[in-house]
């Protein structure tokens, strides 16, 4: 049994089955449990929150005297679960571990957005909701893993594909990165 944590730049676009407009969560650390069924597989399970708030105003300039003000807003929490499975591929060098990773990520979450324009002094909001459910990604990739010492062992993954189920595993468009990286210490307990 380890206990670990992970740094991750993993993000998750979230979708709402009864809203148009869904949230962004972005949990970078994430502290779990680890368990080694044998020598080549093993599993964690853990526990991340994220508070994201994405605030902008923009300026549109209807005529020289009337100047347009777009806010465009959007505050998301959320827990997410991620559960890890691995499965080591071979040991190039002796203590050198390299593997393939697959993680299934609930995702219980709440988003609040808004959309206003003001003009001469008058706000007028054109979208306003606050909604929640679950999503559940899927994210699979390679990972590396060396040990430091009999207790302490340190691990980096590629994660190549992140998908959404509640977006039916299409690929997400809304994020430019091809792929997240993440690192991570595990400490064994026994």
């Amino acid at each position: 049994m380890y206990v670990g944590v992970i740094a991750s730049t993993v993000g998750y676009n979230l979708k709402y089955a009864h809203e148009p407009k869904g949230g962004d969560l972005r949990p970078v650390v994430t502290p779990y449990l680890k368990y080694k069924l044998n020598k080549r597989f093993s599993a964690q399970v853990g526990i991340s929150y994220d508070n994201y708030k994405f605030d902008v105003e923009q300026i549109y300039v209807e005529s020289p005297e009337k100047l347009v003000y777009l806010r465009d807003f959007n505050h998301t929490r959320g827990v997410a679960m991620p559960i890890t499975v691995n499965y080591t591929l071979l040991y190039p060098f002796r203590k050198l571990e390299l593997y393939g990773t697959a993680m299934l990520t609930p995702i219980f979450s709440t988003s609040r957005a808004e959309k206003s324009e003001r003009a001469d002094g008058i706000t007028t909001v054109t979208y306003k909701a606050k909604t929640s459910g679950i999503n559940t990604y899927l994210t699979v990739g390679i990972g590396f893993g060396y040990p430091l010492s009999n207790r302490f062992d340190i691990y980096g993954n590629y994660y190549r594909y992140n998908r959404n189920f509640n977006n039916k595993l299409r690929p997400r468009d809304e994020y430019p990165y091809p792929g997240s990286l993440a690192i991570g210490i595990n400490y064994r307990l026994k």
